[in-house]
């Protein structure tokens, strides 16, 4: 019998890895504090020698919000009693202060994400596992109850007090967040070859506006507290993303072996685009069969499909659920290239958290791997609760995965650039209190170039 020595008993000359060094590098916006929304604009310069290593990479801001309406956060002038102070963030978490981001490469758009609050609590909602919210909630501000039931942070347990004496205006006290969720495109994955871009790369934010999208309102039915507006303010805003910085030796082999500077140089990532329909009230309250265009939806390798549905906010309300995704039919079917897809209807929760889960080939087999919640009417839609504790609030998604080798890196989606695709409703007639907006979004493969001049570009169709 011949005998095995361990790996660790030999000692052969292994090849010796590139020298590089890491670093930590935050980029920041270039146009200060931004009061009541606005964009924010972050210039990422050609960096010698260097890539970015983008899997690492996270948004950071600081905000703080001027809040109107009745029975707000407040102490008590007289008693010093904070018992009011019971405002959380929205379930999605500081996600919902970003409406929009753009990438630009020497002026010319290379990505654009638009609904990012909605498009990153769908994602949220059908692909990250339990086990990781603890660390969520940390960094932006979504959290788990006790049974399980998908909240915002509380803020003045998580932090700080308000400062306000009156109940009809307040102020948050300053927070600070770090925000991926698969919302910065090429920023946001893999490695961006920063050292190949001639004028680096800018990243500009749009934040929101509208302040009740961003809180989940004041749970006690005793006070009728409402939110009716406000303004938003940003602070400190940044890019922050490890970088790998290579000595000369190594560049060098880095650029021949690719061919920087002297021809294409390719390579492929993953894109999301979110589009909006609106579900009337009308739809809702007659029932049956609704068909919707999904708009812009037209790529050569789409991976998957996502859909969710989002309430409107309304003045008045003092318990929101803006930026939680729900099912609010009883099912579903695509039509692409003149088939259905699935053929058979998705018309269960069951069903519904199979495809969807089968749309993230990095997750188990499990019901537990996704935020679902099933719980309510249709599939799991109910309105959302104006008042009262804080309760349970419906989330769901239901995704389909277009792909022919979900388990492999290679592109394999399905080809739906000359054809539009529709969405095929079956709706429980429900005493709607208001329209629905229905966000999809569509998963797709991108080809990232930079051309001979150092110019980035990227092509979906």
């Amino acid at each position: 019998m011949s005998r095995v020595l361990n790996n660790e008993l030999i000692y052969n000359e292994e090849d010796l890895p590139l020298q590089s060094h890491r670093r930590v590098a935050e980029f920041e916006n270039n146009r200060g504090n931004l009061n009541g929304g606005g964009t924010a604009y972050i210039k990422i310069p050609n960096l010698r020698n260097a890539v970015l290593d983008c899997s690492g990479a996270f948004v950071k801001f600081t905000v703080q919000s001027n809040l109107i309406g009745t029975n707000l956060p407040h102490t008590d002038a007289t008693t010093g009693d904070t018992s009011y102070e019971t405002l959380v963030l929205s379930e999605s978490g500081a996600v919902s202060f970003i409406r929009k981001i753009d990438i630009f490469s020497n002026s010319a758009l290379v990505a654009s994400i638009d609904q990012a609050n909605k498009l990153a609590s769908i994602l949220s909602v059908s692909n990250n596992g339990l086990n990781s919210q603890n660390a969520k909630s940390v960094c932006d501000g979504s959290s788990l109850s006790a049974n399980g039931d998908l909240i915002g942070n509380v803020i003045s347990d998580t932090y700080g007090r308000f400062t306000s004496s009156v109940s009809t205006t307040s102020k948050t006290p300053e927070m600070t967040f770090c925000i991926n969720n698969g919302i910065l495109a090429c920023l946001g994955e893999s490695t961006l070859p920063i050292f190949g871009l001639k004028n680096g790369i800018e990243l500009q934010i749009e934040f929101e506006s509208e302040v009740r999208l961003s809180y989940a309102g004041l749970f006690d039915a005793t006070l009728a507290t409402t939110i009716t507006g406000g303004t938003n303010s940003f602070s400190n805003i940044s890019y922050v993303c490890p970088v790998i910085e290579f000595e000369d030796s190594s560049m060098e082999a880095i650029v021949s072996r690719n061919g920087f500077g002297s021809k294409d140089v390719m390579w492929s990532g993953v894109g999301h685009h979110s589009s909006i329909v609106n579900l009337t009230k009308a739809e809702q309250i007659a029932g049956g069969l609704v068909t919707k265009l999904v708009a812009n939806n037209r790529f050569k390798s789409l991976k998957s499909l996502h859909i969710g549905a989002f309430d409107a906010p309304s003045i008045g309300s003092g318990r929101g659920s803006y930026n939680t995704p729900k099912i609010p039919f009883s099912s579903i079917q695509y039509r692409m290239n003149g088939l259905e897809y699935p053929v058979n209807k998705i018309d269960t929760i069951s069903k519904v958290v199979q495809n969807t889960i089968s749309c993230h080939s990095n997750n188990s087999n499990s019901v537990g791997s996704t935020f679902m919640k099933v719980t309510d009417t249709a599939l799991n839609y109910r309105q959302s609760t104006n008042a009262g504790a804080i309760a349970s609030v419906p989330r769901g998604v239901s995704g389909i995965s277009l792909e022919t080798w979900a388990e492999t890196d290679s592109i394999s989606g399905l080809d739906v650039s000359e054809s539009d695709t529709e969405v095929l409703l079956n709706l429980s007639a429900t005493a709607a209190e208001a329209s629905l907006s229905l966000c999809f979004v569509s998963t797709y493969d991108v080809i990232y170039v930079i051309n001979e001049l150092g110019v980035l570009s990227a092509s979906s169709n």
